[in-house]
């Protein structure tokens, strides 16, 4: 098995194991920016820790946020706080946490079919727009329960 594919697995996994606690955490609190306040006040204490325990003497050396990159990390930025929210609303408003997760996770791969096809591959084969395709009438049969 490719890595990526088994990253891509293990996020899954994490994303709808996180859907689940997010949703009983919202019922139970209710306040959706308070919430997302600490999930990134925690984030930014593990990261830390992770940067602090990583055997690596140089972890930013190869990094620099100049020019397109500068704007890129904070349009990023920007559309992951967005994005967090959007998914905290989605999972506390449905009243399945599965369909929430299907929903952004099925649109999230139409968007990257597009993007990949527009800006890195110039080409979609049969079998991805076949799959894109079930994937919408997926979303779609969502949408109508």
């Amino acid at each position: 098995m490719k890595s990526w594919v088994l990253f891509s697995l293990i996020s899954g996994v994490f994303m709808g194991i996180g859907d689940s606690i997010n949703k009983y955490v919202i019922q139970a609190r209710s306040d959706i920016i308070k919430l997302l306040f600490f999930k990134f006040l925690f984030s930014t204490i593990i990261i830390f820790f992770v940067i602090l325990v990583n055997k690596k003497k140089n972890t930013f050396g190869d990094f620099s946020l100049r020019g397109d990159t500068l704007y890129l990390v904070l349009l990023g930025s920007f559309i992951t706080v967005f994005l967090v929210y959007s998914a905290f609303r989605g999972v506390y408003e449905s009243p399945n946490v599965g369909y929430s997760s299907s929903l952004r996770t099925g649109t999230a791969i139409c968007v990257g079919f597009i993007i990949s096809y527009f800006y890195f591959t110039k080409n979609i084969k049969f079998k991805e727009l076949i799959s894109m395709l079930f994937i919408l009438a997926g979303i779609m049969g969502l949408m109508l329960t």
